[in-house]
């Protein structure tokens, strides 16, 4: 598969973090473009160079990212916001950009030296998740775990060079595995009715070593210190995941329903029944 690489190093000089309201602006300012690229992206099945450069631009990929990092760090939420505009004219799009924002905050609770070995040469880099694991395993190992298995629907991960993916432990916790995607095999299996666009292919690996400080147990994810808030001290690397993880994927919901109401109600200007009555006018419609 085609992978858009993002080189968005030119960005991270910027003096000042942009306030949450400027960036939910430009990614309405987008509207008009996405929409016009809706069905490209849902034929593509996943969102195209012009899109993923867009967000890079902007800093839509940085806004959980820690500070440390050349991330915005700001509060949780804003990649919702910013999904909830983004989805007004490409679900798949708003999906994606949420996604994707969201996992450099998990990655932000990860060990400091698993944060530097990921974004120290590229602050840009983006990072693919997949919490669905099929006839996986985590074997221990001398300094970490060997990894083998399948890993489903992984949205964006053609724009990724890491993915974090839960796998099961011997002692029969789980944890998360962060690897670089050049070990791994990434399948084209896709093929959706609905959000079309998010790539959401499978990540396979066949025996791959991750280190221990690339594996953080879920247990460390319930909310209070995690390994990587003693590098990032901010209230994000902090809160439960599980139980904060869900909002990541209201905004794509929220922004798709207000685009079809906005759709409905655009179709229906200026047009009059039969019986010559406005149909926006009517009391049914």
């Amino acid at each position: 598969m085609q992978r858009v690489r993002l080189h968005a190093a030119g960005n991270f000089g910027m003096s000042a973090t942009p306030s949450a309201d400027r960036l939910v602006a430009l990614a309405r300012e987008m509207a008009p473009d996405l929409r016009a690229r809706a069905k490209e992206t849902e034929e593509l099945r996943r969102i195209g160079g012009d899109t993923a450069r867009a967000f890079s631009d902007a800093g839509f990929f940085r806004v959980l990212q820690p500070s440390r990092h050349g991330g915005f760090e700001m509060d949780y939420g804003t990649h919702t916001r910013l999904a909830a505009e983004i989805g007004r004219a490409c679900a798949s799009s708003a999906w994606v950009l949420s996604v994707i924002a969201s996992h450099s905050w998990l990655l932000g609770m990860f060990p400091a030296e698993a944060q530097d070995e990921v974004w120290a040469e590229d602050r840009g880099a983006l990072i693919a998740t997949s919490f669905l694991a099929i006839d996986a395993k985590a074997e221990p190992a001398q300094g970490g775990l060997v990894l083998s298995g399948r890993w489903k629907f992984s949205s964006g991960v053609d724009l990724c060079r890491w993915a974090i993916l839960m796998a099961p432990l011997a002692s029969g916790e789980s944890a998360f595995a962060a690897i670089p995607l050049a070990g791994a095999r990434v399948e084209d299996t896709w093929f959706s009715a609905g959000l079309a666009g998010t790539g959401s292919n499978d990540i396979v690996v066949g025996g791959l070593f991750v280190p221990a400080h690339r594996v953080l147990g879920i247990s460390k994810l319930k909310g209070g210190p995690t390994p990587g808030s003693a590098a990032n001290p901010g209230y994000l690397y902090r809160m439960p995941v599980f139980a904060s993880f869900p909002f990541t994927l209201i905004g794509p919901a929220l922004g798709a329903a207000r685009g079809a109401l906005e759709a409905v109600a655009d179709g229906l200007a200026g047009r009059s029944s039969a019986a010559q009555v406005r149909l926006a006018e009517q009391q049914s419609v």
